[in-house]
């Protein structure tokens, strides 16, 4: 038995003293370990884990902000100062993992018992970018975690296989002739991710959004649900009109076009925007359901509460819809309100505003420009700075200054 699992295993059973608790501490912030020292942190995790008290995906979630902020940050500095990329990657996934873990079994002991030096240090770790990643709800419930898994079989309903390829998810229903299982394809804030339907249609959703969606369409139309925004490239068959159903009872029926969707239920409009092709708005507004037909470059956008008398038409700002798509946060004549609920989506942050910013109307000064969606949170910040904005960040908490 090493050293290190010895440790691991001490503070599993909490009989570990100080001093082997400190000395615990400076063996998991070496990277320089072993493959058996991997192996027993992995093992760690795996029996703690299972030991937790907390509800499984408080765990979860825990261990997720663990692992990006420390991959993102501490990883990030491995690999570019050791030739050996992907092993080290992995060590520093793990050495997070176990560590954040062996503090929970402790109930904190280190965290509020203990003046360890290098914990007891007020650190910030950069807030990381959005990436990749999704979560898929199979039609029994069950859950899997897009973020990290390798391409191959994801899963396999009613005889449609669910394939993961090149980051992508993908349904083959060659051999599908079973009645098709609904699934659900969620992005939880700080994630982005797209998906091939079974007729060949893209969808890419950006984060904190949804599609609900069957696993094959064998009726007379193809219909999916979404909530957030996502970008459609729908495959073209006349025979069969795609539906895509909005929040508040409204739907756009399509033959085979390009279009984006806005349709956060939190902001006040839904929009549709067409790229290519051609397309309908149905809405059910205050007085009687309407119909938009719309042309490319056009936006129809009904409220949220559909507490209007019609549908608004007129032309998108196209540069400005898709900016997401592209990389972009796009701000030109965006105000600090809107802009500060797109940051809070892509960096999954809490915004909260100062009470003289209420006060004096700042949140609805218009801004201007670009910002790329690759910067981490504190670079677009310094940029913001330049506006004469100020802020304060805290943990995963901006607060908005006068």
């Amino acid at each position: 038995m090493t050293r290190l699992t010895e440790l691991i295993n001490k503070c599993l059973e909490q009989t570990a003293t100080d001093a082997e608790r400190v000395e615990l501490t400076a063996l998991l912030n070496d990277v320089n370990l072993t493959d058996e020292s991997l192996s027993a942190l992995r093992q760690a995790f795996i029996q703690k884990k299972e030991l937790l008290t907390l509800p499984e995906t408080n765990a979860d979630s825990i261990v997720s902000a663990i692992l990006d902020g420390v991959a993102g940050a501490s990883a990030d500095k491995a690999v570019h100062e050791i030739d050996q990329p992907s092993r080290y990657r992995l060590i520093w996934r793990w050495v997070a993992a176990a560590s954040v873990l062996l503090l929970l079994s402790l109930g904190g002991y280190w965290l509020i018992n203990h003046n360890i030096q290098r914990s007891s240090q007020h650190v910030n770790l950069p807030v990381q970018p959005g990436k990749d990643g999704a979560v898929l709800t199979l039609a029994d419930g069950s859950q899997i975690v897009l973020d990290s898994l390798s391409d191959g079989v994801v899963a396999v309903q009613q005889g449609t296989d669910v394939l993961l390829r090149n980051g992508q998810l993908l349904y083959d229903k060659e051999n599908s002739s079973e009645e098709p299982a609904i699934n659900i394809m969620s992005t939880p804030k700080g994630r982005q991710f797209n998906i091939t339907l079974p007729d060949g249609t893209r969808v890419w959703l950006n984060a904190a959004s949804s599609l609900k969606f069957p696993t094959a369409f064998t009726g007379k139309e193809r219909r999916v649900e979404i909530t957030g925004e996502a970008y459609f490239e729908v495959a073209k068959d006349k025979t069969k009109p795609f539906f895509v159903d909005l929040p508040n009872q409204a739907a756009i029926e399509v033959l085979g076009t390009s279009f984006n969707l806005n349709a956060y239920t939190e902001e006040k409009n839904i929009q549709a925007t067409l790229l290519e092709g051609s397309m309908r708005l149905h809405a059910n507004m205050t007085f009687s359901p309407q119909t938009a037909l719309l042309k490319p470059g056009q936006q129809a956008s009904i409220p949220s509460n559909a507490n209007a008398s019609k549908i608004a038409l007129g032309k998108a700002d196209v540069e400005k819809v898709m900016a997401w798509r592209n990389g972009f946060f796009y701000l030109e004549g965006v105000t600090l309100k809107d802009a500060m609920i797109q940051l809070s989506r892509w960096y999954d942050i809490e915004v909260v505003y100062d009470k003289e910013v209420n006060q004096t109307g700042l949140q609805q000064m218009t801004l201007a420009g670009e910002i790329r969606r690759d910067l981490d949170l504190e670079a677009v910040l310094d940029l913001l700075k330049e506006l004469d904005l100020h802020f304060k960040l805290e943990g995963r908490t901006l607060t908005v200054l006068p």
